[in-house]
């Protein structure tokens, strides 16, 4: 298990990532309610900007937010907005995996960003067999 919660299943929201990035010497906030679940990291930028960054958050415990209460995309937001200028933030980048939650913020004001920080398909190739066995895989072409 990554997370001290079971919902959360992505390595970036997990607490080693999280002491990952506190060993770079990058500030960590961490947002675990009812139903939303987040890390968010500093990221140090040129000039001595930042940047507040969630990679594959929030996670959500339960898709009908009926059932949570108050709103917990907007008291995501508002964590984010504290966090952010607790830092002095100029941008908060936000990289959900779930386009369910995606459209949720944008719904919130959030824009679709053409660009993500993170990879939305990861493609592992085994290096213990030969070059004649991985390129005999590949396509005709692409070899």
């Amino acid at each position: 298990m990554l997370s001290n919660n079971p919902q959360v299943k992505s390595f970036l929201q997990s607490p080693y990532w999280a002491e990952f990035q506190r060993s770079l010497g990058r500030e960590v906030y961490h947002i675990d309610s009812d139903c939303i679940q987040a890390r968010a990291y500093e990221m140090p930028m040129r000039l001595g900007l930042c940047q507040l960054y969630v990679p594959y958050g929030p996670e959500l415990d339960n898709h009908d937010l009926g059932k949570c209460g108050r709103d917990p995309i907007r008291g995501f937001i508002e964590w984010l907005e504290k966090s952010a200028r607790n830092i002095g933030a100029f941008a908060v980048i936000v990289e959900p995996r779930s386009d369910y939650i995606g459209q949720i913020l944008i719904g919130h004001g959030f824009e679709h960003r053409q660009r993500s920080i993170q990879p939305s398909k990861t493609a592992i190739l085994n290096l213990e067999s030969s070059l004649s066995e991985i390129e005999s895989q590949f396509h005709q072409k692409l070899r």
